[in-house]
């Protein structure tokens, strides 16, 4: 997706949706034989100032986990459903920046399924 259609996308809903939260997530190990990605870090913070400096989002719910295991993620989500459940109007937004294949996300030598991202994600019942 374009950088810029995504920003413009974000920025159109910060007025419709006064509590934002993010959670950002970057790894950069897969499985054994994926190579280290050099960049994801970066792509973490500038995203995450992008997100706070240019579309409303407070740095207080800008969540980013870098070089997790699935578990620490899961546990992330569920924290930040009972955050988001609290918000009358909300948007939740993912950003993930890692190696995956067509089965799902990756995590060192873990795999989160995309349908298990889904459901983890509907949890949420943020927009």
């Amino acid at each position: 997706m374009n950088h810029n259609l995504l920003l413009l996308i974000i920025f159109l809903t910060t007025a419709i949706y006064p509590a934002r939260i993010a959670l950002l997530v970057g790894s950069t190990l897969g499985a054994p034989d994926d190579a280290e990605l050099r960049y994801v870090e970066r792509d973490l913070t500038s995203f995450r100032s992008v997100l706070s400096e240019l579309c409303g989002f407070d740095k207080n719910d800008i969540f980013t986990l870098y070089n997790t295991d699935s578990t620490r993620f899961i546990q992330t989500v569920e924290f930040l459903r009972g955050k988001i459940s609290a918000q009358k109007e909300n948007l939740f937004l993912f950003y993930y920046t890692g190696h995956a294949n067509e089965k799902g996300i990756k995590f060192k030598n873990e795999i989160i399924p995309f349908n298990r991202l889904k459901e983890l994600m509907a949890s949420t019942g943020a927009s």
